[in-house]
């Protein structure tokens, strides 16, 4: 049987931690925070794809989760459609919107690239607050969209335990770190980071730049727009402010970049310190300080940035083999030390 390696048995012991952490509390606002901090991590998780290893720092790919969100509400509200295959729809909604804007915002590079998928987010945040019926459809205008309760039901992904919401999440989170680990070992993920480090190099060693940047692009907006899906039937309203406002794509940014971008487990991580820590600010200081959170994000990424321009993973990692080099340079290399076996002869000599 093959042993497990330390870094399994870690992921083992994170995984069992975080199947029971939601039975050891009753309380509605705790199991309401685990909820959002699982949904973040997957968010954040899914963003890393093209984000952190194809290097498409996007500040408004948030958009893929709003536009997810909204399909899935419109079709569970008109159609009857169940909000399970709703968010697959959704995320392949999004999926074939991400394509679209990467033809044509992918030509741009760097700071016009990010600006690009902040003018989409307005785009959108405008035209559903102009026009509230599309199709024939009620969108909510800038009132929001509220979804129909229909009663506890699986089918319906309609509960009153937010425990089975959390675990939804979670398994949610598994698929997009699956994802984030297939594509870290893969030769997407190979070209992807080439295309992050010099995507000029890149393209003159005959990488195709611009399909694998959509090939990035495509999957993470497929997740997001999944989890806009979710997103919606927990909290059972979504409005154009919320789902399409700069702060949403900003915080799934910013939580990457905190991790690690382009690590498996990075984002997460992050999410799963700064998603509480946001959250008792917003409840104990949110009236008082509605701006302290942002803040102290701010704050956050300047820290990162100066001290752990990689993030916080690979910065532990990178102190970590420190460590086990130093542990291994200071061993003997050829036998007992020098002097030892001098030593050994002349007590017997005596």
């Amino acid at each position: 049987m093959k042993k497990l390696s330390k870094n399994n048995v870690w992921m083992l012991i994170a995984f069992a931690v975080a199947v029971i952490l939601p039975n050891t509390t009753k309380s509605s606002s705790v199991l309401q925070i685990m909820v959002v901090t699982m949904m973040y991590a997957f968010f954040t998780t899914a963003w890393n794809i093209s984000g952190g290893y194809a290097g498409q720092l996007g500040l408004g790919n948030g958009v893929y989760i709003g536009i997810g969100a909204y399909i899935t509400g419109i079709l569970f509200n008109e159609l009857h459609v169940s909000p399970w295959f709703g968010l697959l729809a959704g995320g392949v909604f999004a999926a074939i919107i991400s394509l679209g804007m990467g033809s044509f915002t992918f030509k741009l590079q760097g700071t016009y690239y990010s600006l690009a998928t902040v003018a989409l987010l307005a785009i959108l945040r405008i035209f559903l607050n102009e026009n509230r019926y599309i199709m024939g459809w009620d969108f909510g205008g800038p009132a929001g969209l509220k979804t129909k309760w229909l009663g506890v039901s699986f089918q319906n992904m309609q509960f009153m335990d937010k425990r089975i919401y959390y675990y939804i999440a979670l398994g949610f989170l598994m698929i997009s770190l699956l994802a984030c680990w297939h594509t870290s070992r893969s030769k997407s993920g190979y070209y992807f980071r080439a295309i992050d480090t010099n995507q000029e190099a890149a393209a003159s060693l005959g990488v195709n730049v611009m399909q694998y940047k959509l090939q990035a692009q495509f999957i993470s907006a497929l997740l997001m727009g999944m989890g806009g899906g979710f997103y919606v039937a927990f909290y059972q309203f979504i409005d154009t402010e919320t789902m399409f406002n700069f702060e949403l794509s900003f915080q799934t940014m910013l939580m990457a970049v905190i991790g690690g971008r382009a690590t498996v487990f990075g984002p997460a991580v992050a999410a799963c310190l700064l998603i509480p820590f946001n959250e008792l600010l917003r409840r104990y200081f949110g009236t008082a300080l509605p701006g302290l959170p942002m803040l102290l994000y701010g704050l956050i990424l300047m820290a990162t940035i100066q001290f752990m321009p990689q993030g916080v993973i690979p910065f532990i990692s990178e102190k970590l083999e420190r460590r086990k080099a130093g542990e291994r340079a200071r061993l003997p290399i050829n036998g007992p030390e020098p002097g030892a076996e001098t030593k050994g002869e002349a007590n017997t000599d005596e």
